[in-house]
This record gives structure tokens, C-alpha cells and sequence, in this order.
């Protein structure tokens, strides 16, 4: 089998490569960066350099048996139409070049009427590919040394104190990274397009997952409670002024927005168990996998 990974050298992406790799599928990738990260270079057999939008030749999808969308782009003044646009573009080519199968990979705050940018563009990305009888796939919140859960942990590791949103009470569905990579290999060789909710049944607060993390990292960092209001425009002006920070203000809109979830699981239906989240959070710290 064939897959070629869009956004390969994302967290997800690179994770899921090594995962399949190991389990002898050839891999294809793509990213905006003009090479592979280095632990990808022994995994990859062809790389390509794609933005989304650009102009590319779409012989670089012929073979493929499947591919996964695991790109999206914050560095646009016009988001929406180029996330949407350019994912359209990338699917069309590659259904011309004879692939059948595509997961897109999305979030499980994505919604209609969102106040979040983020979380609009998800949707209509999900709408795009179920109308397409598409595989859409929607994590909640990974565990794993990258992205929003790696940038929370060198935070608590690093500050003597941290503000804990409305105290800390926003609830979070979760997924480890290795449930999410069994899962979505499952998922490849499952023939019943749909949507699949990734995260374990039980949310947990965000408070909850703070205090785990710096129990086990044995750190003194101190939770502050403060209003949501104060951080969520501190954040709003860096992005107006373009100032790069490790948190986004559609971070804590999704949160806020998505207290309830109006889905079960599809962790029982695709036969995967994940580990408590003290069991992943001591493995990620222990091993720094």
C-alpha cells in the first residue's frame, strides 16, 4: 500500500509516517518546507514541496492508494478561502490521478457559525468530504510531545506560574497519540466512509490536565485563575499585529464552545482502547515519545 501524507512534517503527520512505516507501507509526503524533518528522511520515498493554492503537477499523487490531509494554514490574512480552496484543489488532482480514498483529518470543535475561524474552516472541510463519501476524522485534544499539548507542558515546565482559564473547569475530550495512529490505521483499511469521533468518552477538565502534567514533570508552577476575557484579547492583538505566540485566540474560542459533546466515541466501533491520562502522560514524560 501506498499512502502520501499532506503535512507530513506536522505532529501528526510525521508521527503517524513512523507508525505506518513500521508497519511496512510505503510512504509519500508533502509540506511547505523543502525537506522532510530529519527524522522523516529514512522514512519517506518521495517528498514534494506544496503550499496550499500554488500551482503544482498532479503526477505527484499517481499510484497512491490513500491519502490523509493533515495541513492547514494560520498565516493568512485570508484563511478560510485558502485552507478551503487549496484542500479542494489537492483532492480534485489527486481523484484525477486515480485515488479513491482520502481521510481528512479535522477537529472535534469544528461547527457551523463558529466564532472560531479555525473551527469554520474544519467544518466546511467536513462537509466537503462527507458530500464526497469521504473518510473525515475528528481527534480531540492529542497527547503527544508536539502541538498544543507539548507547547502546554514546556510552559508549565518552564514558568513559576500560569493563568488557569475561568479556573480551569473547561472540559477537553482527549486522545493519546498512539490511540489516534492505531485508529487511523484501522481506519485505512475500513471500507465505510463516515466520520469518526476520536477521543476517549470521558472529557476532563482542563484543570485536571494541568495539574497532571506538572505532577509529573515534579514542577512547582503555580495555576493562577483569571477570566478568559483578559488572555483572549491579549491574544487577538499579537495576531492583529502579527506576533507569533505559541497559543492561538481560536484555542480558547474552541474550548469555550464546545463544553458538550453532541457525539459518542467511535473508539468501541474501530475496536481501540486508549491508557488513562495518568498512563499517558507518565509515558510521554518517561520516554519523551
Amino acid at each position: 500500500m501506498k499512502v502520501f501524507i499532506i503535512g507530513i512534517n506536522s505532529f501528526i503527520g510525521s508521527c503517524f509516517a513512523k507508525y505506518l512505516k513500521e508497519r511496512d507501507i510505503e510512504i509519500f509526503g508533502s509540506s511547505r518546507s523543502s525537506e522532510p524533518k530529519e527524522e522523516l528522511k529514512s522514512v519517506v520515498s518521495s517528498y514534494f514541496q506544496l503550499y496550499l493554492n500554488d500551482e503544482f503537477d498532479s503526477k505527484i499523487f499517481s499510484n497512491i492508494d490513500v491519502i490523509i490531509y493533515c495541513a492547514h494554514s494560520h498565516k493568512n490574512k485570508d484563511n478560510i478561502k485558502l485552507n478551503i480552496e487549496g484542500i479542494k484543489k489537492w483532492y480534485y488532482a489527486a481523484r484525477k490521478e486515480g485515488v479513491d480514498k482520502h481521510l481528512f483529518l479535522t477537529s472535534y470543535s469544528a461547527k457551523e457559525n463558529s466564532l472560531s475561524e479555525y473551527a469554520l474552516i474544519k467544518y466546511e472541510l467536513e462537509t466537503f468530504f462527507l458530500k464526497e463519501k469521504q473518510f473525515v476524522i475528528r481527534p480531540g485534544l492529542v497527547l503527544g510531545n508536539g502541538g498544543l499539548f507539548l507547547r502546554m507542558k514546556k510552559m508549565i515546565e518552564s514558568y513559576p506560574f500560569l493563568p488557569l482559564l475561568d479556573g480551569g473547569n473547561y472540559k477537553v475530550p482527549i486522545i493519546s497519540i498512539w490511540a489516534l495512529c492505531e485508529t487511523l490505521y484501522n481506519i485505512i483499511k475500513n471500507p465505510k466512509p463516515m466520520i469518526y469521533n476520536i477521543f476517549q468518552k470521558e472529557m476532563i477538565t482542563m484543570k485536571e490536565l494541568f495539574q497532571e502534567i506538572r505532577l509529573q514533570l515534579h514542577s512547582k508552577c503555580f495555576f493562577i485563575p483569571i477570566n478568559s476575557i483578559l488572555p483572549l484579547i491579549f491574544l487577538k492583538s499579537l495576531e492583529f499585529f502579527k506576533i507569533p505566540f505559541s497559543i492561538k485566540s481560536s484555542n480558547i474560542i474552541a474550548l469555550k464552545e464546545n463544553q458538550e459533546l453532541s457525539v459518542k466515541s467511535s473508539l468501541d466501533e474501530i475496536k481501540v482502547c486508549d491508557i488513562s491520562l495518568r498512563e499517558i502522560i507518565q509515558r510521554l514524560i518517561e520516554h519523551r515519545e
